[in-house]
Formats: structure tokens, sequence, C-alpha cells
């Protein structure tokens, strides 16, 4: 098999699976009971709005409640890169933008998943499994689809973080590590407390996994690679930094 085959069947599902979108490119992912609507398509109208009146990101909305902050309330995840793009849409386009930026983040992750099963040593078509049932996951898609929890988009950085960090923990390579910080840097721009917290747990412990069972880390024979491990600790601090600018006002 090629080896862009697989990330062009992963491309393709995501593309049926999200069909009717994509025969109607200017329509929205729309449930009854959905979040985005609710919430974050109506923050990210009033911030866009609010920066094209008067250049700035606003502070404080007046209309929620009895009025919060805005662009410190990390759902509204103003701060994450692919949103920051629409401050310069027009407004009609933000519903339909949001709806493609799901389906642009299934679809990588179907592909960090992939990349992350091979370098685990799956075949082609293990891997392709794999991708697709992280991709096409029914308990994330419920979230995304039915329910509109929008912010667990950052479910997409999972792989591709692990996948960064367990090349810079195996090769002992700063570049890497760094790029894992990037990566779930992302994650964090982008999603709620609770999928940060969930997500950094489960890419901590699973990346120790590969370390135990090579032995590397090993109370019995006194092995603990603070070295090895000091990657981990880089990648956390770039992540901070990067995503600092969200963290600090909220």
């Amino acid at each position: 098999m090629p080896r862009w085959l697989p990330y062009a069947i992963l491309t393709v599902s995501a593309l049926i699976f999200f069909g009717e979108l994509v025969c109607h490119p200017t329509d929205v992912l729309y449930s009854d009971h959905s979040d985005v609507f609710a919430e974050h398509l109506p923050a990210k109208i009033f911030v866009v709005r609010a920066w094209k009146e008067t250049g700035e990101l606003p502070l404080w909305c007046p209309y929620l409640f009895s009025g919060e902050p805005i662009v410190a309330d990390l759902q509204v995840a103003m701060f994450y890169p692919f949103h920051m793009l629409f401050l310069y849409l027009p407004q009609a386009w933000l519903a339909p933008g949001l709806s493609w930026l799901v389906v642009l983040h299934v679809m990588a992750a179907g592909w960090f998943m992939f990349a992350y099963a091979r370098s685990q040593g799956l075949g082609q078509v293990g891997a392709l499994v794999a991708a697709l049932g992280y991709m096409l996951s029914p308990k994330w898609l419920l979230h995304l689809l039915v329910a509109g929890h929008y912010i667990t988009l950052g479910m997409t950085w999972i792989p591709l973080t692990l996948l960064l960090l367990d090349i810079a923990m195996r090769k002992r390579c700063l570049l890497a590590a760094t790029g894992a910080g990037c990566s779930f840097a992302l994650l964090i721009l982008c999603t709620h407390p609770q999928w940060i917290l969930y997500g950094g747990v489960l890419i901590g412990l699973w990346s120790l996994g590969p370390m135990v069972e090579s032995g590397q880390l090993s109370i019995a024979n006194r092995k603990f690679p603070l070295g090895t491990l000091g990657y981990g600790v880089w990648a956390v601090l770039i992540a901070t930094a990067l995503s600092a600018v969200q963290l600090l006002p909220t």
C-alpha cells in the first residue's frame, strides 16, 4: 500500500461522513440541543463584532447573565490560532467556519492517530483501523455533533502530542519535545479545563508505558532516567509558555 493511500482513505472517510456539509458548504452542522448555537457561535460573533468596531479583543460581554469576562473565558478560545482567522471573516461565514473547523479537526485526528500507530509498530492496515476508530469515535462525535461540545476539538491534538513526545524521549530529541509542547499548547488553547486535565494525565501516563516495558524506568533496578523525563518537562514548559496568553487572564 503506498504511504499516501491511508491518509487519502482517512480524508475521504471524513468527507463522506460529513457528506451533507460537503454538498452544501455554506450550511452548518446542526443539532436541536447544540451548545454551538446556544453558546459558542454567539460568543464568537460578539468578539468579532467588537474587534471590527474597536480593533481590540473585548474584555467584557454585557449580554451574558449580568455581564462576564469574554476573552478570558477558555470556552471562547479566541487565542486558538484557527479561531483568530474568524476576526477577518464576514459574520455570515462564522457558523459555516465553525462547522468546517470540526470537519478539519476530525480529519486531522485520523491523520495524527495513523502516524502515531505506525510509530508504535502497527502495520498500515492496523494503523488505519486505529485511526478510523479514533477519528470516528462515537463518544467524541456525539459530544461534537449532538451536544455541540465544540470544546472537545482539543482531542485532535492528543495523538500528535504522544507521537512527538515518544520521539523526544526515545531519541532524546529536543526539537521533537518542543513540537510536543506546541501540540499540547494547541489542546490547551481550544478546550475546557477538565479536557486539559484528562488529556494531560493520559499523555503523561501513556508516555511512561513504553519506558516501563523496555526497562528504562524501573524502581527495582533503581533506574530513573531523569534526562529522558526532562524532555517531557521541557514539553510542559513550552506548552505552558505558549498558552499563557489564555491561561493568565483566565
